[in-house]
């Protein structure tokens, strides 16, 4: 589960680094004064970077409640067993 994590965290970072080398970030906008797209910057793969960015940290969420309910399940299982001795 830890290695999943970090390979989501990994695509995270990079969707990341396709924004940066636009210039922008998460909440830019991506339309000028005028309301037209701009112009300096690849609208479509910024918009594709952010929806990956959106769906990987949310599957990390779920992962990381994942490993914490396993993590309480393996701590309880020890209690129990220090308790039986």
């Amino acid at each position: 589960m830890n290695r999943q994590r970090q390979e989501i965290e990994s695509e995270i970072k990079c969707f990341m680094d396709v924004l940066q080398s636009q210039g922008v970030g998460m909440k830019d906008p991506l339309v000028d004064s005028e309301g037209f797209p701009r112009g300096d910057v690849d609208v479509y793969q910024i918009r594709f970077a952010r929806n990956k960015i959106v769906t990987l940290e949310n599957d990390c969420r779920q992962l990381m409640k994942s490993i914490e309910r396993k993590l309480h399940e393996f701590h309880s299982i020890q209690s129990s067993n220090e308790v039986g001795r």
